[in-house]
C-alpha cells in the first residue's frame, strides 16, 4: 500500500508554537481538556485562541487536510481489501465455502463503521484486512 503524506497548509506567522500544537491536536479530534493538559495551559486559554480569526481559519484548514489524508488512506485500504476479495473469489483453489465466508465478512463490514470517526474506521478496516 502506498503511503500518503498530509498536505498541511503553511502556518500563519502570527501563531505561537503552543497555538500551532493546539491546532495540530484539535484537528485530530483531541478534546479541548486533553489539549490544555498537553500544553499545560488553562482550557479557557484555548477557548480564547479559538475566537481568533487566524486560529480558527488555520484550524479549519489543518482539520480539512487531516480529513483528506484519512479519507485517502481509507480509500487505499478499501481498494486493497476489494483486490484481496477478488483474488479469493477468482482463485480456482478457493472453495465455495471460503468464497462465501469472504463475502459474508465484506458484507458484514458494510455499515459497521458509520458511528466511527475516520481514524477509527481506518484502524478497523486495517484490522480486518490484516494490514495493521
Amino acid at each position: 500500500m502506498q503511503e500518503h503524506e498530509i498536505d498541511l497548509p503553511e502556518p500563519p506567522i502570527n501563531l505561537s508554537p503552543k497555538q500551532l500544537k493546539a491546532i495540530a491536536l484539535l484537528s485530530t479530534g483531541t478534546s479541548l481538556g486533553n489539549v490544555a493538559k498537553e500544553l499545560e495551559v488553562d482550557p479557557a486559554t484555548i477557548n480564547r485562541w479559538g475566537h481568533s480569526f487566524v486560529f480558527k481559519t488555520y484550524l479549519r484548514k489543518v482539520s480539512s487536510a487531516n480529513l483528506r489524508y484519512q479519507l485517502t488512506r481509507i480509500h487505499a485500504v478499501v481498494e486493497l481489501g476489494v483486490g484481496r476479495l477478488l483474488d479469493i473469489m477468482k482463485d480456482p483453489d478457493t472453495t465455495t465455502s471460503e468464497v462465501l465466508k469472504a463475502l459474508k465478512l465484506a458484507l458484514d463490514s458494510v455499515g459497521k463503521f458509520e458511528d466511527l470517526d475516520n481514524a477509527d474506521r481506518l484502524e478497523e478496516i486495517e484490522k480486518i484486512l490484516g494490514t495493521k
